[in-house]
């Protein structure tokens, strides 16, 4: 961006470009995602798919027909659609080439994110007298030297030039010397070639020194009156048993929260401070603070948990790295006062890459939870004279922001609960409907046993500190038991589920998508975790446990030309004990404990199973041995021609199947006899979930309106439960069949059209 900005300014004297890109945005983070995957072991076809998928996000962040002010993502981040626009198109060359200015275009040669195609890029365009050129084959991306490729670990800018206090040192033969303080280093000819850009200064001598008398004196008297020109907070959030020096995680954390902070009016004690650095190494936090000046402390102790996934056919491992921190405010001669619990997942092909991560998050989320109580401190009156060189009250911004920040609190929780008041008296079915959880809840049914087995999370209400525009922030996905009476129990807190599990109590089974290097097969015990299959080249989905626990069938499908698989793993090795490949599964369904059923339909021509192929749309039973260490597939039950089944269900040897053909409905197999019957002719039902006494509970579905619960007994008749404009999905039966639990799932009353809110609620049947 400098050349555009020097084409509006006229005051600028010269730029240096460093580590300046030159080929189109696309192209540009294409190459770095390749090079970054292939760090964490993913090649081939796995790898094309990823950066096909970033090729497709530049597409549609092009559509010129989309809202200008859309937010757009590509590859993780968030923008608006016409910033996007922007950056693609791009080209800082051109504004470069119209400039007459001089200028100094410097590159490292192990720079992985900028690489000399660009800087070749820069030698093309700029070949005009005054543009000084310089390639430094042994540096990084932020100019620090190496000798092997440089990785995210490596590129991280911290520190890596410091060769001492006060010092140089001097570097292999041929390279110049690097002069160094304790801020990082600048090699010499770099150094010469910025003074070769410097103008000629013409200040007179006396105007410089009464200048620097004035500076140093008003330093002094600043110092001495021990007056500070903000207020200051000491960010002690210990990150792997250290705090600012000693974790560079920490320091992360801290100069994050700094930078945020001082848009308030607050600053910081620098973690890069030295006699900061002193004072806290020989004082405990409370004479530290009073030595610093710091009228604010934040003190919180991370608790790091690290897993580190091995990879098939990987160099490294995967990590997976969470942050969770209880914030205290703690102010001299107040009672301390807690602000919260900071919580945070990071997932990286490298451990300190994906703890940085988790730094910058918990920052973010401190800042938003501490502004609070710190300006509610009685303390914070004494600061109510200091004044910036406006004239304005320095905490000015801070006040006005927590204001902003508390109303939208405030305007988002009765949003919330209008929305929620709107749903009940939107309901006109025959039966009150009843709704459990939060207001702003992001709840989901997932099984009804003793108790309720949902996943959830918390979703918590921000302030930008830009643009004063309130958002969301939604916390890790957990999930939870939720018994009859009593607190809810988390079994299972993470952010990337791909598949939710189906089942009434533990063991469950979720699929855990691993930021996109791989996906986990995860079994949720009420003991705690246990990652059954790890692994970059399955795509793991729709898991169902037996009813013993002792097995998961799971389907598999690696990619879209590649043949779908079903696998059976027992859950106590983690073996396969039983794999078939086909072509189109249309669900299975346990049942008993030693053996389930699937439908599958397989293809005229080319079919890649012929074992399943010549009976076109069939159910297949599988029987496990009693030993379990072994399957045999059975011989089917052909659908009729005219029809199609999917999603079984099943009860006590009958087994329901969506119809998707004809007048639809429900069809109904005893799978003893091969008796089949209907029910719910002429209506379109979906998610099946069998009662106690028979009667089958379904999502009825209407092109024209939303989902509604209904249910259909025996007889085939259908009574519906729920009859609303919002969307009812995913219906249990009680196991005394008394109830019929299910999701509602609306438009969020606060952000509309950005996210749904959803409650787990029950009616009577």
């Amino acid at each position: 961006m400098a050349p555009r900005i020097a084409r509006k300014e006229p005051r600028i004297a010269g730029l240096v470009l460093l580590a300046g890109d030159t080929r189109p945005f696309e192209e540009l983070l294409v190459d770095q995602h390749r090079y970054l995957l292939g760090l964490g072991g993913l090649v081939g076809a796995p790898l094309e798919e990823r950066l096909a998928g970033i090729r497709k996000e530049c597409a549609i962040a092009r559509d010129k027909k989309g809202d200008p002010a859309e937010l757009v993502t590509i590859a993780g981040s968030k923008a608006p659609r016409q910033y996007w626009q922007d950056l693609l198109a791009y080209d800082p060359t051109v504004p470069a080439k119209a400039l007459t200015l001089p200028m100094l275009v410097m590159q490292g040669g192990r720079d992985y994110q900028v690489t000399k195609v660009d800087f070749d890029g820069w030698t093309k365009a700029l070949t005009r007298p005054g543009v000084v050129f310089r390639f430094h084959p042994p540096l990084d991306h932020h100019f620090v030297i190496g000798e092997s490729p440089s990785t995210p670990t490596t590129t991280s800018g911290r520190g890596t030039w410091r060769g001492g206090r006060g010092g140089h040192r001097r570097l292999r033969a041929g390279y110049p010397r690097v002069v160094s303080d304790e801020r990082g280093g600048v090699p010499e000819v770099l150094a010469e070639d910025l003074g070769a850009l410097r103008p000629k200064r013409t200040w007179p001598k006396f105007v410089l020194m009464h200048l620097t008398i004035l500076v140093v004196g008003v330093s002094l008297l600043r110092h001495y009156r021990k007056v500070p020109h903000r207020p200051r907070v000491l960010v002690a959030i210990e990150v792997e048993g250290a705090y600012y020096a000693g974790s560079e995680p920490a320091e992360i954390l801290a100069e994050r929260f700094g930078e945020k902070a001082a848009s308030l009016g607050l600053e910081i004690v620098h973690p890069r401070d030295k006699d900061a650095l002193a004072v806290l190494q020989k004082s405990d936090l409370k004479t530290a603070a009073q030595q610093l000046d710091a009228a604010y402390v934040l003190v919180g102790k991370t608790r790091v948990e690290a897993i580190a996934y091995p990879l098939p056919n990987a160099v490294a491992p995967y990590y997976d790295v969470r942050g969770e921190v209880d914030l205290v405010l703690t102010v001299p001669g107040e009672p301390d006062v807690p602000c919260g619990t900071l919580s945070a997942l990071v997932g990286a092909p490298d451990r300190t890459l994906a703890l940085r991560g988790v730094a910058e998050s918990l920052a973010d989320q401190a800042i938003d939870l501490s502004v609070g109580p710190m300006l509610r401190s009685p303390s914070t009156a004494k600061f109510s004279t200091l004044k910036t060189s406006k004239g304005e009250a320095v905490l000015a911004p801070a006040f006005s922001w927590l204001s902003a920040r508390e109303r939208a609190e405030r305007d988002a929780q009765a949003a919330y609960a209008r929305g929620l008041e709107a749903r009940k008296a939107g309901e006109k079915g025959p039966r009150p409907v009843t709704f459990v959880g939060a207001l702003s809840a992001h709840d989901e049914l997932l099984g009804v046993g003793n108790d309720l087995v949902v996943a959830t999370a918390d979703i918590r209400t921000t302030l930008s500190f830009e643009t004063r525009q309130p958002g969301f922030q939604r916390q890790l996905r957990r999930v939870e038991l939720w018994p009859p009476a009593g607190p809810a129990r988390t079994l299972y807190r993470g952010a990337g589920v791909f598949a939710f599990p189906h089942e009434a109590a533990p063991p469950l089974v979720l699929v855990e998508d691993l930021f996109g290097y791989a996906r986990s097969l995860t079994v949720v015990e009420s003991n705690g975790l246990r990652r059954l299959q790890v692994d970059p080249d399955h795509r793991w989905d729709g898991p169902r446990v037996s009813p013993d626990g002792r097995h998961v069938v799971v389907q598999d499908r690696p990619c879209a030309t590649c043949a779908a698989e079903l696998v059976v793993f027992a859950l106590g090795s983690g073996k396969a004990v039983f794999r078939v490949q086909g072509d189109a599964f249309h669900g299975f369904t346990w049942l008993d404990p030693g053996g389930f059923v699937f439908v599958h339909r397989s293809k005229d021509k080319d079919p890649k199973n012929p074992a399943l192929a010549k009976d076109g749309l069939a159910v297949f039973p599988v029987a496990l041995s009693p030993s379990g260490d072994t399957a045999t597939l059975g011989g089917p039950f052909v659908v009729p021609d005219d029809e199609l089944w999917t999603s079984p269900t099943a009860q006590g040897g009958k087994i329901a199947f969506e119809r998707r053909s004809g007048d639809k409905g429900i069809a109904v197999l005893e799978w003893a006899t091969f008796a089949v019957s209907k029910r719910a002719a002429g209506v379109d039902a979906r998610a099946l979930s069998w009662g106690p006494d028979g009667r089958i509970a379904f999502e009825l579905h209407d092109p024209k309106l939303p989902e509604e619960i209904a249910v259909a007994a025996e007889d085939g008749a259908v009574t519906a439960l729920t009859k609303n404009l919002v969307h009812d999905r995913g219906p249990r039966f009680s196991p005394d069949g008394k109830r019929v639990w299910f999701t509602s799932e609306a438009d969020d009353p606060w952000f509309p059209g950005q996210r749904t809110v959803s409650w787990v609620a029950w009616v009577a049947p």
